[in-house]
């Protein structure tokens, strides 16, 4: 009977300690610079890091540190504590910690988030799925107008030399897909003159290009239409896709 009231007010005593904690859960998002924890004499700061925490450095007494996998729990012992610096060390990096006392912000829980290792990991990532698309995958998507994993997608409203005709055609840059490997352009070609115009893939060609394809296989551009209904038809703009090497451009 004893042990079970026992067990009974161990339950009814943890019930509203981890309410607490849950309530005082911070993130932090972490690049190298000091963290600042704040807590209060006789508290347990639970602070939680990206990989296992191996051993810390201190050069205080007023402070108890316990350590066991991936977290920290710190607990101040004292009410003259001068603001300490203690560093935690983890398998991937060494971490400082700045305490201060607050006798009404006390951390509970922080949670430190590696910025550094997350960009590292985005940026592997985007690599990996990059190296799985050719730039003939590229230009279906870009013809899609579809997103790509591995590749940024920046809208353009830019006139484009490269493929301009001086009074006949111009070149506007419309899309730009963007990713370590290579980098691919969709141009919208406008007729601006009173003839029809024919382009080639060949016409794309140039230094660094990978590939290049055209709207309409054909390649025929209308002439600068004299009617409402022509220039709604479109036929005057044809869209062509070209694929460049990374850091190439147009």
């Amino acid at each position: 009977m004893i042990r079970r009231i026992l067990v009974v007010f161990s339950l009814l005593f943890a019930i509203p300690m981890s309410l607490h904690a849950a309530e005082g859960k911070r993130f932090v998002e972490w690049n190298g610079d000091v963290v600042t924890v704040f807590g209060g004499p006789g508290k347990v700061i639970q602070v939680n890091f990206p990989s296992k925490v191996e051993t810390f450095i201190s050069a205080t007494e007023n402070i108890d540190i316990k350590y066991y996998e991936n977290s920290a729990y710190i607990k101040i012992l004292s009410h003259e504590l001068l603001e300490p610096q203690v560093f935690i060390i983890t398998q991937e990096a060494r971490v400082p910690l700045l305490l201060k006392l607050s006798p009404e912000n006390v951390d509970f829980i922080v949670d430190v988030i590696d910025v550094r290792q997350k960009m590292a990991r985005k940026r592997q990532e985007e690599q990996r799925l990059g190296k799985e698309i050719d730039p003939v995958s590229l230009i279906v998507a870009m013809s899609a107008g579809q997103p790509l994993p591995g590749f940024s997608v920046t809208e353009r409203e830019h006139p484009l030399q490269r493929f301009s005709r001086n009074g006949t055609l111009n070149a506007t840059l419309k899309k730009i897909y963007q990713s370590p490997l290579f980098t691919g352009y969709v141009v919208e070609l406008k007729n601006v003159s009173v003839l029809p115009l024919k382009i080639t893939v060949q016409d794309l060609v140039g230094p660094n290009v990978m590939a290049a394809a055209l709207e309409r296989p054909d390649g025929y551009i209308a002439p600068t239409p004299q009617t409402a209904e022509g220039a709604q038809a479109g036929r005057h703009r044809m869209l062509v896709y070209v694929v460049v090497s990374a850091g190439a451009r147009l």
